[in-house]
């Protein structure tokens, strides 16, 4: 099998997978991120890492939206969406903590700056084909777009990432002309 990788206390971690559009002119993609539950191996991952670094994440629900300026995110999680933790009849075991969905992330990954002092994030963005990223998320900027989402369904998500998108856009370009003047 492929895209999977074996962590070092011997757990799987698996790839994510997803599905990817365009849709009037943006690129959108929605991406599953298995979770992992190294927790009954912390001792193995102790000794031989240093520390239980591994840990447990619920699966990830990933939605991007994207132009060759930059891509914005809405990421969602719960922290029962473990492998292993349903029973036969599809519900959760007894003794995994259900938390329920929790919106984790509205972020951008642009190519430049989108306000003043914001730096490069990463070096070498997986979202942006291996460029340099400015990116900045918030986890509680992310609850109106996960409440949307649960009222209204994933084209109030589209909605709000493109004014997101565009709130991007018009920040980075009024700085950079704040900059060039």
């Amino acid at each position: 099998m492929t895209g999977y990788r074996t962590m070092t206390c011997g757990n799987t971690k698996y790839a994510s997978s997803g599905i990817k559009q365009n849709v009037d002119g943006w690129t959108r993609r929605v991406e599953f991120e298995p979770g992992h539950d190294c927790i009954d191996d912390y001792p193995k991952c102790w000794q031989t890492m240093g520390g239980g670094r591994h840990g447990r994440s619920g699966m990830r629900l990933r939605i991007l939206l994207g132009s060759e300026e930059g891509i914005v995110q809405f990421v969602m999680s719960a922290s029962d969406w473990l492998p292993g933790s349903l029973d036969s009849i599809g519900s959760t075991k007894d003794g995994v903590a259900k938390f329920g969905v929790m919106a984790t992330d509205l972020g951008h990954h642009w190519t430049r700056p989108t306000y003043e002092g914001e730096y490069v994030g990463q070096e070498a963005c997986e979202f942006l084909h291996g460029a340099s990223c400015f990116y900045d998320g918030s986890g509680l900027n992310a609850g109106p777009v996960l409440d949307r989402f649960l009222r209204e369904g994933l084209d109030a998500v589209w909605e709000s990432l493109e004014e997101y998108h565009r709130a991007c856009s018009e920040s980075a370009t009024a700085l950079s002309l704040k900059v060039s003047a």
